[in-house]
């Protein structure tokens, strides 16, 4: 269920309705990326925030109203953009694609699952818990998307997004044509593993690794022999530096299989 609409009476109507069915809403500002301008609005205090900055719950339908006039400026970017109104699917696994589009050809450059703590915190690829054939549904359905996409004359990179119910539905949730937050991964694979990087290997990466500064970080893999090396072909490369912002780096373990992934990242969380 999806409502995209530009008054706050019309998203409390919409709103209302879905908790009252026993659904929860999250409320999605237009332009915004990784979450962080998602919050979600729930009847159930034991609903999972996933996918959202914020969540509000909601013990009383008749607080919608007061709930949506204060947040409404943040939401619409103070009156100048519509609102995104979805159903929230509870428990759902977060997944993505990055496709690339051209006169002659559709290729999808990897699919994987999204990790949300509980905005997008990075991606594991190929995906943990996703089975083979709803990876398969998952590629069919974006390979038809972004057919239409062509169709109208959209070429280049374009990032699908979508989710694994727990009913083990597979839904498309948005689309953006443009570099993704898995772009950089793509050519990290293609320089370390080489062009079949997504079959032959598995990235998991994280966005906000909190470290002393990036020399440090790197001296301290390097001193655990965690630092990625072709001749291992396994291991941990650094893939951005904001410790001036954030006090945090981001990086990408590479490894043989999700077990090994996991093991070198359970190291490196140790480290620190």
């Amino acid at each position: 269920v999806l409502f995209v609409i530009d008054m706050a009476r019309q998203a409390a109507a919409f709103v209302r309705e879905r908790l009252a069915a026993g659904d929860s809403v999250i409320v999605k500002q237009d332009f915004h990326q990784g979450g962080h301008g998602n919050e979600i609005i729930t009847g159930d205090p034991r609903t999972r925030q996933i996918g959202a900055i914020g969540m509000t719950v909601v013990a009383d339908p008749d607080e919608i109203p007061g709930v949506l006039d204060e947040r409404w400026p943040a939401y619409s970017n103070d009156g100048t953009r519509k609102v995104v109104l979805e159903q929230y699917l509870h428990d759902s696994v977060p997944i993505g694609a990055e496709v690339d589009i051209d006169d002659d050809a559709i290729t999808v450059r990897h699919t994987g699952e999204m990790r949300m703590t509980p905005v997008f915190d990075g991606v594991v690829l190929p995906g943990l818990t996703m089975t083979t054939e709803q990876t398969d549904r998952f590629r069919s359905a974006v390979v038809a998307l972004c057919r239409a996409v062509r169709a109208i004359g959209y070429r280049g990179l374009i990032n699908v997004d979508g989710i694994v119910d727990p009913a083990g539905r597979v839904l498309l949730t948005e689309y953006n044509g443009r570099l993704g937050g898995t772009t950089h991964l793509h050519w990290l694979g293609l320089s370390t593993v080489g062009p079949d990087y997504a079959d032959r290997s598995v990235f998991v990466s994280n966005n906000d690794w909190k470290v002393p500064s990036f020399t440090t970080a790197l001296e301290r893999l390097e001193s655990a022999g965690l630092v990625y090396t072709r001749a291992r072909g396994s291991g941990v490369v650094i893939t951005c530096d904001h410790t001036a912002q954030s006090g945090a780096v981001e990086y990408c373990v590479i490894g043989t299989d999700h077990a090994s992934a996991d093991a070198t990242e359970k190291a490196l969380k140790e480290l620190f």
